[in-house]
């Protein structure tokens, strides 16, 4: 197999331009395309003929030595000696050019020689050569003769719309043939009829073939249990072995969040605001019930057994709110967090609440979970979130509308002065999972992914409330001067992102742009209103703790927006590895959400 970037699995390293071997049990280097010349070039197709020969294509134009400039469409054969010091030549095997691939889209991603000479390929977008056309989940079969002059003709071979491969994520890019049906992997997520799974995994058809496709999937190597989250971009199966004994990776797998209240999911308590602090707030409290005709709160019916410690990890927090397939949803998170409470307590780690660190905590989940995806909130009270709160809302309430005291200016000085050592703090709290993981053993094949913070208040212009009287304090839950709701909405919140993006690019980390998630959805906007309807706040609005739950919960994403988040984690997720936004839709439930690379 070859990988769309660099991996190191079970202990072997290999970039994108080699090919990794594995038996059942363990991984070995079969090919190391740097020794022979290759180190410009990632391979994308690849059928190993023997114990000498393969061939390979490659993701784009580029010299190979002995040939020259060869294309994305072309095909090249080694011959020579194969294993971790590579050595050997290189001639043309299949000219694309020749035979009418031409076009952008025909890049060949997948390849496999049939037994009886002929040759099965699939582009990377559309095709259209000598009479046959079809798209990039279909494969095709070429029969003719070979070599730099390259003659011959194609014929569908498997139809991917016949088993409903149809999305974008479904291109077939590696395949192979062993007289035993057709294995494929594909660009992203697949699923299928008896099928589902990513980028990473191998699948097995079984049917038959030909312009009218019919058969099933399965599937066949799951990537992701044997230690890769990485696209799997060429692949050849020769043998079909069972090797038997205990599978190392047999352990429960998980996901598992940590961090600070905006994943522990702190709020989650309520569904929208309501302003009436009697009965069960209009139905917006989910921690109210009846005994005798008396109304009740258990803060506990949500939050669980950390109610008590004030960590709130709600019942609908952003991990369990997914609904990603995996046998443990964990949340380590802790309201309040810093990144001092992240790292293990033998480096210095401080815990919250009568708990061990965070780092400690999923040290243990390491030792008995495979854990696949790791997503971290953390930074905000670092920077001092709750008191740039607490600032900004005494000066609106002890300030008159024509001679108002702002915040903004104050806080963002303090903000600049905290926001180096609190990034530090989050580069060290990554560097700690990493280490968990590691000593766990399970130094790779799991997906770390920073996360951002939503703005819980509108801009000046989209208030529904005005910002003279009482309103916002009294009615909205949002007691803010215009420039200062407008200076944390659209400065603040695109200031702590784009921080937190620059230290999870540094540490090789994913990262998810949540900036933007409430956007229309916020305490007082005038598109939204109190209550549970379909236009309610996503955010809970700010209290004092004296009439309806708890202080520490204002201007946090409630159970909307927590199930909004899971969304998002969902389908982050079920995609590639990368740098992602996650926004909502307008007028669409927190079921409906829109994740975006970049």
């Amino acid at each position: 197999m070859a990988f769309k970037s660099g991996v190191s699995l079970g202990g072997v390293s290999a970039a994108d331009e080699d090919v990794l071997g594995w038996d059942g049990a363990a991984y070995s280097l079969v090919f190391d395309g740097s020794d022979v010349g290759l180190d410009a070039l990632e391979i994308d197709g690849l059928d190993v003929l023997s114990t000498d020969q393969l061939l390979i294509s490659f993701t784009t134009s580029g010299s190979v030595p002995g040939i020259g400039t060869v294309d994305d469409s072309d095909i090249v054969l080694f011959s020579g000696s194969l294993g971790p010091a590579t050595s050997g030549t290189f001639s043309m095997y299949f000219d694309g050019s020749d035979v009418g691939l031409t076009r952008n889209g025909e890049n060949i991603d997948g390849l496999s020689l049939l037994d009886s000479g002929d040759l099965l390929i699939s582009t990377k977008g559309s095709f259209k050569a000598s009479g046959s056309s079809g798209s990039d989940e279909d494969v095709f079969r070429f029969s003719g003769s070979f070599g730099s002059d390259t003659a011959g003709s194609f014929s569908v071979y498997l139809d991917g719309s016949d088993l409903a491969l149809t999305a974008k994520s479904e291109d077939i890019d590696g395949l192979s043939d062993d007289g035993d049906g057709l294995y494929i992997s594909s660009l992203g997520a697949l699923s299928s009829a008896g099928a589902a799974g990513a980028d990473e995994d191998v699948f097995h058809f079984a049917g038959s073939f030909g312009a009218q496709t019919s058969g099933t999937l399965t599937l066949y190597w799951d990537g992701s249990a044997e230690g890769t989250k990485v696209d799997m971009g060429a692949l050849d199966i020769d043998t079909v072995d069972d090797p038997g004994g205990p599978d190392p990776t047999d352990d429960p797998t998980a996901v598992v969040t940590m961090g600070d209240s905006y994943i522990s999911g702190e709020a989650g308590r309520w569904l929208g605001n309501w302003n009436n602090p009697f009965g069960d707030r209009g139905g917006t409290d989910r921690a109210a019930y009846t005994v005798l005709g008396i109304w009740q709160y258990d803060a506990s019916l949500v939050y669980g057994a950390s109610a008590a410690n004030g960590c709130h990890r709600s019942d609908v927090s952003e991990v369990l709110s997914s609904e990603i397939a995996v046998d443990a949803l964990i949340n380590l998170a802790c309201s309040g967090a810093e990144t001092q409470n992240i790292p293990r307590s033998s480096n210095g780690g401080v815990g919250q609440g009568g708990e061990p660190s965070q780092a400690d905590q999923l040290a243990d989940v390491a030792a008995s979970h495979n854990v696949e995806m790791i997503v971290l909130s953390i930074g905000g009270n670092d920077l001092g979130f709750a008191d740039i709160i607490i600032t900004c809302t005494i000066e609106y309430n002890t300030s008159p509308s024509w001679w108002p005291n702002t915040c903004h200016d104050q806080q963002q000085a303090v903000v600049d002065a905290k926001m180096g050592s609190a990034m530090a703090g989050v580069a060290i709290a990554i560097d700690e999972i990493h280490a968990v993981m590691a000593a766990a053993g399970q130094p790779d094949g799991y997906r770390v992914v920073l996360q951002s913070y939503p703005s819980p208040i509108p801009r000046a212009s989209e208030f529904r409330y005005s910002e003279s009287g009482w309103d916002r304090t009294l009615v909205g839950g949002c007691p803010f001067w215009d420039v200062d709701a407008t200076w944390a909405r659209d400065e603040l919140v695109p200031q702590i992102s784009s921080n937190l993006a620059i230290v999870a690019a540094a540490k090789n980390v994913e990262f998810l742009d949540l900036s933007d998630q409430l956007e229309d959805r916020e305490v007082g906007s005038v598109h939204t209103s109190h209550g549970t309807g379909s236009n309610a706040e996503w955010a809970r609005f700010l209290v004092t703790g004296l009439t309806q739950g708890d202080a520490q919960e204002s201007m946090h994403p409630n159970a909307y927006g927590q199930q909004a988040t899971g969304t998002c984690l969902s389908m982050l997720y079920a995609s590639a590895e990368g740098e992602y936004t996650c926004t909502n839709v307008a007028g669409a439930s927190a079921d409906t959400m829109l994740l975006s690379p970049g």
